[in-house]
Order: structure tokens, then sequence, then C-alpha cells
């Protein structure tokens, strides 16, 4: 794929992450757009100017497009994805792309022989933020990392994807949603495609949906160890989203990463500041746009399905610790 112009279709617009793409995928053609929900469909077919088809199959009996973005519930997302690889079409697909590891092997096991282009929004890989950190620091001199993300109510799902407040749909709640992007940035600075779950512990705050509201893991990844929080519990305001704080603690110094700073005191140095986007869905459209210049340079994803299974192994790990809802 190598085009002056080139044609996307969005899988499953309805999706809570797809307004964070739009900036990127505005600049280019849209051929189509799906959804079960015709109402909202209709309003992103309308906005962006194509048309709207109510399933996959219907649009891809319409369009061959040169790169689809991909999102659907998670225990849909690994039949969309194999429809993307059996018809020869690059594309992107939200975390955690399967229900668990097994559908994602055999994910992985059908690109092998079809070997489409196919990448994972873990969006903090190509932060100027994570590169900073990753010149930084040295895997072997890490001795704990802690991550706290969290977001606002589970109410914010309510409207467009309902899908995610049930476990029978998303397989998770806020460690499934939220917790995979720091597991993966714990393998990428620790450089591990592994880690030991020695402890997790998952809360259910409201009474109406079955998906953890809060959950906290402890993690063994080589000498090192890693806790990761995240949670639906922040109240939000017009000015503040979400808690997300990073503490790196290695044996040359500690790196703390909040509100758009990054703080680094080493020994025996005065302690250097340095502003950064801390803020997720920034990076949104900067991912899409990489991912499109990849595909049609013939260039490998920053992240792949095999990256995303060292994710999954982990987090099936830590959704059977915490024994489930009680």
């Amino acid at each position: 794929m190598k085009k002056d112009k080139i044609s996307v279709a969005v899988f499953g617009c309805s999706h809570w992450h797809t307004p964070l793409y739009l900036d990127c995928i505005k600049k280019h053609t849209v051929c189509g757009v799906t959804d079960p929900n015709p109402q909202i469909g209709n309003t992103f077919a309308q906005d962006l100017k194509c048309s709207y088809y109510s399933t996959p199959e219907e649009l891809l009996k319409n369009h061959t497009p040169d790169f689809a973005f991909c999102f659907a519930p998670h225990s849909e997302m690994a039949l969309l994805a194999q429809l993307m690889i059996k018809n020869h079409i690059a594309f992107s697909v939200e975390k955690p792309v399967s229900y668990d590891s097994m559908q994602l092997r055999q994910l992985i096991e059908l690109n092998n022989v079809y070997n489409v282009y196919c990448s994972i929004p873990f969006i903090w890989r190509i932060s100027s933020l994570y590169k900073t950190l990753h010149n930084e620091i040295c895997p072997e001199d890490i001795l704990h990392m802690s991550f706290s993300f969290i977001a606002g109510s589970p109410n914010r799902y309510r409207f467009s994807s309902p899908w995610m407040l049930q476990k029978k749909y998303a397989g998770g709640g806020c460690m499934t949603n939220l917790g995979v992007h720091f597991i993966d940035l714990a393998l990428a600075l620790t450089g591990s495609s592994t880690a030991e779950v020695t402890g997790s512990v998952f809360h259910y705050a409201c009474p109406d949906i079955d998906v953890e509201t809060h959950a906290t893991t402890l993690l063994k990844i080589n000498q090192s160890s890693v806790t990761i929080e995240t949670g639906y519990s922040y109240p939000e305001s017009e000015t503040q989203k979400r808690i997300n704080r990073w503490e790196i603690i290695t044996t040359k110094g500690l790196y703390i990463v909040e509100n758009g700073l990054l703080e680094i005191r080493k020994w025996n140095r005065p302690p250097k500041f340095v502003q950064t986007d801390t803020d997720s869905d920034s990076y949104y459209s900067l991912y899409a746009e990489q991912c499109i210049t990849q595909a049609i340079n013939h260039q490998d994803p920053v992240a792949d399905l095999s990256t995303m299974l060292n994710v999954r192994e982990i987090l099936d790990n830590i959704n059977k610790c915490s024994g489930g809802k009680k």
C-alpha cells in the first residue's frame, strides 16, 4: 500500500475511544463507518461525510479500505480483527483485542499466515515522556515502579458503550480497560515480556454493574516490583479528568510523573523538572497517523499482537488472582 490518498474505515464507531482518533481520521478519505447503534453510526457518518453500515460485513461488500480503525466490545474484538486479517486490511485494534489470551494466540496464528499490519494503541510508547524515561533509566537499575491511573465515573460509558460495564462483554473493568497500559509500560521499561502476579485486589463499588471499579495489583518483574492502581473513582470537573501519577525508584534515584511534569531526582545531583504531556488522550491522533504511515511504508507497528499477548497473559493472571466479584 503506497498511495497519495488512502481510504479509511471505522468499525464500531460508538466505542468511547473513537472521538480521540478523529483529528487524524478527518485528514483522510473515510469510505464508511459501522456500528450496531444506527443513531450513533449515522451521526459519525454525517460528520465524516461517508456511508453508515450496521455491520462490518456490509461495509466490506461495498468498499475495500486501505486502513481500518477497529473498535468493538471486548468479546467481539477478536472476530473483528480476524475479519480484517482475512481481507488483507491493515488495521489498528483497541486493546485488549480479545476476551482472553487463548483467543489472542489463535489470532496471532492466523496472522502468521496472512501477515497483515496490526497495531495496538499502547499510546505511552509513542510519547516523549516514555522516550525520556527509556533513555534515562537502565532496566537493571529499577527497584520499584508505581502507577496510579484513576479515571472518572463508570457513568461515562453508559450511553455510547454500556457493554463496558458488563463482564460478559468487557471481560473486566478498570484493570482491563486502564491497567493494560501500565502493564505494557512496566514491561517496556524493564525490557521484559512477562511478570509474576503476586497479589491483586478488586473492588466493586457500583451495585448495578459486575466489573471492578477500583483495582490494585502487585507484580514482580525480574528484580523489580510494580504496583498498578486503576479506578473509575475520580469525581471529574471541567479542568480535571483523572489522577495519573507514576513513581519509578532506581538505584540511581527517583522519577515522578504527574500533572504535566517529570521530576528527576538523582543522588548527589540537583533535582530536574521537565515539562511533559501527561494527558493520555492527546496521543491517540498522533498514534493513528503513525499507524497509517507505518502501514503505507510497510513498517512494523510499535506494539503488535505479540506485544498485546504478553500483556493479556499477565492480565488474565491478575483477574484470576483477584478472585472476581464476591
